[in-house]
């Protein structure tokens, strides 16, 4: 149980890097 949670969040944070260098991306694109 405790891995499945583990490679949950470890999902969950390569998710939410690629949406911050997306947004980043974006950002610097408009400004």
């Amino acid at each position: 149980m405790k891995l499945l949670l583990k490679n949950y969040l470890a999902k969950l944070q390569q998710t939410y890097n690629k949406i911050k260098k997306a947004l980043t991306v974006l950002l610097v694109l408009f400004y």
